[in-house]
Formats: structure tokens, C-alpha cells, sequence
């Protein structure tokens, strides 16, 4: 967890069934008979008061609730303490006002029903060029429920760490279970598509899967390849001119990897999307220390007739994929076969380029299990 901000990272290693209401106590903090444990509300906290308590308690089997808002971030209570009980009195004053109307209300309505007709809804046609509703099921991010209730994940991120890879500091952003523990864990290597990695904090997808797998205990690493380039994003164009040197810069997130604490240097996976996908490929070619490779919608790109071995291959690949097309996928499957290569195939019917169509939780599943068994 982020030492100087970890409310920023605040992650659940378990979610709590348990309904805050049946517990006894306060806003503050409840007490559950369930499992004898103190819960404690983040989101009564001021933004200070709860990166302190989670400082001191991150180490801790400790469980919390809060409130998380549309756009990640948790809400807390920065209003002054001294005028809380003020804020708390105002509110209670409120509900009872919304009682008395709604009594109000119900009486006249009952006397007088026209009162209580609907007023009809104008019509409002469908923009044919309007964006489609997204399916409830589908997840271009994962987006945790508003309430949130469990015990704190010992996980914590690492200050953005960096390579050299040529002459340039490549960021990569690590996420380690708990470095305390003295164990080794194995290491997953990720990198983005030719679209990048989101906001200019770095925050999306990507950094979303790495939160997943570390709750997996796993190392997960965000590679930022394109710093090699200078670049956050890249056309056709672009992909063709620094290819290479970003196939460079994986090999050398490779060797940077295993000088990571806790890093199982026998356990390394690379997991990668599209153009990532592409160069997780071609830079575990021929290499002894990549144990596995995970791709979504990858395919080999460069000539393959120098690759004379090839680690367990997990391939996600959408029916949907216009992109990196079926036909695409079944010429990686063919390379692989001819080197007799260990592979695991999944289509994914309907499901396009972006993976919008899957849910997040199901993809999760099966990387995790893939690089679990091997």
C-alpha cells in the first residue's frame, strides 16, 4: 500500500457478507459478533485521518467499510470535527421534515387521487448515432459496488519503480503481496495495448488487472514500454517504427523483474494485450527464464523462423476481434504446434478487440489459473 497515500490504493483481501445495520455501535465503528472483530468506517474520517489509521494499521488484520464514488475514489468526512454534531442535528431535522411532507402528501393524494396520476413522459427517440448501452454484464474496467465492507488487503504499491533500457528510465509499477512476509511470489509482467494505459496517473485497466493478481499473490508489474518512445499511444504508423525497440525494452523488464524483493526469478509470466501481446511473444522466443506467456488478442508479427522454443501460451481470443482476426489467432496456433508448444485456447464468443463483452471477474479467473498451474 502506497505509504504516503494509501487510501489511494486501499484494496479488500475479503469481502464481508455481513450487513453493517446487525452490527452494534456507532458510525465510527461497529462491533461484529460473526467474526468478534471491530469494523471501522473510513468514510467518517477526514482525508488525513484515514491515510493515519490506515498507515498504522496496513500490517494489521483489520476490517473497514467505506463508501467508494462513480469515479474510484473514497469518500471521507473532511468537515471540521467541532461541527459535526451540528451537520448530524441538521440531517435528523431533515429526515423528520421528509416524514411530515410525506404524510402530508399520502393524505391529499388519498383525498383528492387525481393528484396522485403520473404526469406522461414525452417520447424521446434513439439516436442511430448515439453510443450503444453497454451490457450489464460486460466491464471495460472493474467497478467495485459503492459500499464496500471487508478485511484490509496487506498488499501495498510500491513508488513507481525504473529501468534503463538503452538510455532511457522506463517507469514500471509494482504490486507486491506483502514484502514483509519473506516468501517469493511469481512474477507477472504487463503490458498495454497500442491505446496506452489510460490517465496521465496511470490508473485503468491494466493497473486494475495488477490489483487482481496481487490479490492472487503474485508480483504484478505495469511495464510503461512507450516511455522508450516517448510516446502514450501509437498508430499503425508508430507500431511499425518502435517495434523493435520496444521488443528491447520488454526483454530488458524481463532481467529487471528478478531484481524485484520477492520475486520468484523461476516464476516469471508475461501478460499482454494486442501490441503488448505481440511483444510478450517474441521476447519470451527462445528465453529459458519466461515461464509462461498470457495474450489477449496476440499473434506473432515478425518472421517466426528464428524461434526455436516457446514457454505455455494462454490465448484469449474474441470471435467479435476484427482486429487481430480469427484468422490471425489460428496462425499463432499453428507456430505453436510446430514448435511443440504447450498452449491453452479460449474463443470467446462474441467478444471483440476491446474484451468489452466478457465479464472482468471471468477473465481474472482464467489468467490466474493459467499461471497458477504453470
Amino acid at each position: 500500500m502506497n505509504k504516503s497515500n494509501p487510501l489511494d490504493e486501499l484494496t479488500l483481501s475479503y469481502s464481508c457478507p455481513v450487513d453493517w445495520d446487525s452490527m452494534t455501535g456507532n458510525d465510527q465503528e461497529r462491533f461484529c459478533n460473526q467474526c468478534s472483530k471491530k469494523v471501522f468506517n473510513i468514510s467518517e474520517l477526514s482525508t488525513a485521518e484515514a491515510n493515519e489509521f490506515l498507515r498504522q494499521k496496513s500490517a494489521s488484520s483489520t476490517c473497514v467499510k467505506f463508501y467508494r464514488r462513480a469515479d474510484g475514489t473514497i469518500k471521507t468526512d473532511n468537515c471540521p470535527r467541532a461541527l459535526r454534531p451540528v451537520r448530524k442535528s441538521a440531517k435528523l431535522l431533515k429526515n423528520c421534515i421528509s416524514v411530515v411532507g410525506g404524510f402530508i402528501l399520502l393524505t391529499l393524494t388519498t383525498v383528492f387521487p387525481t393528484l396522485a396520476k403520473p404526469k406522461p413522459t414525452p417520447y424521446i427517440g434513439v439516436d442511430p448515432f448515439g453510443a450503444p448501452a453497454s451490457s450489464s454484464t460486460a466491464a471495460q474496467l472493474p467497478v467495485a459496488a459503492p459500499i464496500s465492507m471487508g478485511k484490509i488487503c496487506p498488499m501495498y504499491k510500491i513508488d513507481t519503480g525504473f529501468f534503463k533500457s538503452k538510455d532511457k528510465q522506463i517507469r514500471a509499477q509494482t504490486y507486491i503481496p506483502d514484502a514483509k512476509s519473506g516468501k517469493k511470489y511469481p512474477v507477472v509482467l504487463i503490458f498495454h495495448g497500442a491505446g496506452g494505459l489510460g490517465d496521465d496517473d496511470g490508473n485503468g485497466f491494466f493497473q486494475d488487472v495488477a490489483k487482481s493478481l496481487v490479490l492472487q499473490k503474485k508480483i504484478a508489474i505495469v511495464v510503461h514500454y512507450m516511455d522508450q518512445s516517448g510516446i502514450k499511444s501509437a498508430n499503425r504508423e508508430q507500431m511499425g517504427k518502435h517495434f523493435s525497440a520496444w521488443l528491447g525494452t520488454v526483454k530488458n523488464a524481463i532481467d529487471y523483474a528478478k531484481t524485484i524483493p520477492g520475486a520468484d526469478q523461476n516464476s516469471i509470466c508475461l501478460l499482454g494485450h494486442s501490441l503488448g501481446a505481440q511483444l510478450a511473444l517474441h521476447a519470451a522466443a527462445n528465453r529459458s527464464d519466461v515461464k509462461s506467456v498470457a495474450v489477449m488478442a496476440g499473434c506473432f508479427v515478425l518472421p517466426t523462423n528464428s524461434v526455436k522454443s516457446m514457454p505455455p501460451v494462454l490465448i484469449l481470443q474474441g470471435t467479435a476481434d476484427k482486429t487481430v482476426t480469427m484468422a490471425r489467432e489460428k496462425k499463432l496456433i499453428q507456430t505453436l504446434k510446430s514448435l511443440n508448444c504447450k498452449y491453452e485456447e479460449h474463443l470467446l464468443k462474441n467478444v471483440d478487440h476491446s474484451f468489452n463483452q466478457i465479464e472482468y471477474e471471468k477473465l481474472i479467473e482464467l489468467i490466474n489459473k493459467f499461471i497458477s498451474k504453470n
